[in-house]
């Protein structure tokens, strides 16, 4: 898509009156305000301990940031709104209810969890002559939760209190400005789809206890619902269900020729039973990974494994998987696969017991980046000590395409490797932080200027005299890992001729790429 295509449809949709509102202030450091009193309230209350207390408090925030994913299998290709909650103030919480409200969604039989268990829903069902298969999608979505008095880790009051404060930060930033999104959860808060999830459970639990007809089946994957309903009540029970909850409607669609795509399978009918087959959307060009991409031959080995193990998931008939295997001939050979890798990595079943014996016996995983012939060497070194290694390609279409998504202000980002100068000699100071750089440059200042003896830049200038160049202070790098951090902050340290900073010790093969790094190179 053409960026400036891709600004117009975005703006068209934050330009929406009657579901975004242009805010004249960012409202970022009232609801950490907010936050962070009725965190500290819990903690003198004792209902969690001063670790959990730090973790869900927010120190240095970030406003949640909106960019768009273009729906390709849609005509006209809308934008799917997505926001990015990384580093907003109610990120950590989000995370933190979400664990303590999943449970609660785990209990409904009619919750798909993959193509794998609506395949196992379907197994015994038989579908009457004057049904049709219907499948129900999510329009619009309004938030509600019921309260529970199950045993929770909070009690329930102080769940709702939490819950309600992430739902209301329904705010975001594109473009510079910020917005508020006047329905719904926003798509992209880690809470959002375990509420979404009990929103619907109690829609569906009511809509099916008031109808006159009871279902054949009832099968739903997130907002996707697989039904079958009487041919003369479609229209009654579509209402019906829709007459729930006003803020949130249901589209429809119905079999064609006797066919119904759902997930990944095309669903048909024979003589009440349900056949099978594998779905494909009409934007599929059969692309795979190419045989002759850089990546390592495990991953291409898997794709293989995949599509013929989904070939004998789905289709429940020989005819069927018959033709989907030569289907796959075609795809693998269009993409530059052999014959013989086709033979040995399809069409033959996928020995999962032997899987997961291998699996269990595996007790690191060790994630690497990959470089032909020395990734595998480090697999073949690692193997005997248990240790899995997982290759990971180092360009990617994530690094190739365009990132829309507003970015941070270069010492406002979070998980910051820096460096202050001195203005009078060659000394720098190399630092880490998880929070950003502006917040411990004045703790630095703050430090010099009351000559803490425990601060480094502070001693440097209280023993020389000499003055520190703030202005010149820069981020090297940013990791969001604190192992990650010390590591990095080492390197650079290292690297320095006259470091004002101590930092933990690297590794001796490290100190032969720092020499390599630092020796002078002849032109």
């Amino acid at each position: 898509m053409d960026k400036t295509d891709y600004y117009d449809k975005m703006d068209a949709l934050v330009n929406d009156k009657q579901t975004y509102e242009l805010l004249k202030r960012d409202p970022t450091p009232a609801l950490q305000r907010k936050l962070n009193n009725k965190l500290l309230t819990l903690k003198k209350t004792e209902a969690f301990d001063t670790q959990r207390y730090y973790r869900l408090r927010c120190s240095v925030p970030q406003p949640p940031k909106l960019y768009g994913l273009p729906k390709l299998h849609k005509p006209g290709i809308p934008m799917r709104p997505i926001v990015s909650f990384c580093g907003s103030p109610t990120y950590q919480l989000s995370k933190y209810l979400t664990t303590i409200l999943q449970p609660l969604t785990d209990k409904s039989r009619r919750k798909l969890q993959s193509t794998e268990s609506f395949i196992d829903a379907m197994k015994d069902v038989q579908i009457p002559d004057d049904y049709k298969l219907v499948q129900l999608a999510l329009q619009c979505t309004e938030t509600a939760i019921q309260q529970s008095t199950d045993a929770l880790p909070l009690p329930t009051e102080d769940i709702i209190d939490l819950l309600n404060l992430c739902l209301a930060s329904t705010y975001f930033q594109y473009n510079g400005k910020r917005y508020k999104q006047l329905h719904g959860t926003a798509m992209g808060s880690p809470v959002s789809v375990v509420v979404a999830e009990i929103v619907m459970q109690n829609i569906e639990e009511r809509a099916l206890a008031t109808c006159r007809q009871t279902k054949p089946l009832w099968l739903r994957y997130v907002d996707d619902t697989f039904t079958a309903v009487h041919k003369d009540e479609i229209d009654a029970f579509h209402n019906h269900l829709n007459e729930q909850n006003t803020d949130i409607q249901f589209t429809r669609e119905i079999e064609e020729d006797g066919k119904l795509p759902f997930l990944d399978c095309l669903v048909g009918r024979n003589n009440n039973e349900l056949r099978k087959t594998i779905y494909r959307k009409p934007t599929h060009t059969d692309r795979l990974l190419d045989e002759s991409s850089y990546n390592p031959i495990s991953h291409k080995a898997t794709t293989g494994k995949t599509l013929a193990r989904r070939a004998q998931l789905v289709c429940n008939t020989p005819d069927s998987l018959s033709d989907e295997n030569k289907y796959l001939d075609r795809v693998f050979d269009k993409n530059n696969y052999n014959t013989d890798f086709i033979r040995r990595n399809t069409h033959r079943a996928t020995d999962t017991t032997e899987t997961n014996r291998d699996s269990t016996s595996v007790t690191t995983i060790a994630a690497i980046p990959y470089i032909k012939g020395t990734s595998e060497a480090i697999a073949r070194i690692l193997q005997p000590y248990n240790i899995r290694v997982a290759h990971r390609p180092i360009t990617t279409l994530r690094h190739l395409l365009t990132n829309v998504k507003d970015k941070d202000e270069p010492n406002n980002r979070q998980g910051a490797i820096y460096k202050i100068e001195c203005s009078d000699c060659q000394a720098s100071y190399i630092g880490e932080t998880g929070r950003n750089l502006n917040t411990r440059l004045n703790e630095h200042k703050r430090a010099t200027r009351n000559g803490d003896v425990n601060n480094h830049i502070s001693e440097h200038h209280r023993q020389t005299n000499h003055r520190i160049d703030w202005d010149s202070a820069k981020c090297l790098t940013y990791s969001t890992n604190y192992f990650q951090r010390l590591t990095l902050e080492s390197w650079f340290t290292n690297l320095e001729q006259t470091p004002l900073n101590r930092c933990q010790q690297l590794p001796a093969p490290y100190k032969r790429l720092i020499n390599d790094v630092n020796k002078p190179t002849n032109r």
